[in-house]
């Protein structure tokens, strides 16, 4: 199964912000998953990272928005057992510019079109991924 690193970012950030801020998130995935007791999101993250390499930028929205979005993805990656982490930049008084997660293909390929009257985790976070525009 092939899996994307989507990154959620601060819309205040200028363009180059985001990349710096995206690429600590990812660097939070690692601290957090590297050597860890979860075998199965530690070897998620290094999968993605040996094999497929895709990252996905995206704007987010403004820190409520952020601290909301990191909350939803908290909940949906537990159950979906997704590898999930933050950056807080301190130098921006430790606010949350970025969180990232590894997506599984299956997620980003799933058929919005259904409606339903109680949402799977999954699609869940697909309709959320897909609500969000490309960071710029």
């Amino acid at each position: 199964m092939r899996y994307y690193c989507y990154v959620l970012n601060l819309r205040a950030l200028s363009a180059i912000d985001k990349g710096v801020q995206s690429t600590h998130a990812v660097v939070e995935l690692f601290n957090k998953y590297t050597d860890s007791s979860d075998k199965e999101l530690e070897q998620k993250v290094f999968t993605w990272a040996e094999r497929d390499k895709t990252l996905i930028l995206l704007n987010n929205g403004d820190l409520e928005s952020m601290n909301k979005s990191y909350e939803l993805i908290k909940t949906l990656a537990y159950e979906l057992r997704i590898p999930f982490a933050k950056f807080n930049e301190e130098s921006l008084g430790g606010i949350l510019t970025s969180i990232a997660l590894i997506v599984p293909e299956y997620v980003v390929k799933l058929n919005t079109d259904v409606i339903l009257e109680v949402e799977p985790a999954d699609l869940q976070l697909k309709r959320f991924l897909d609500s969000k525009r490309l960071a710029t």
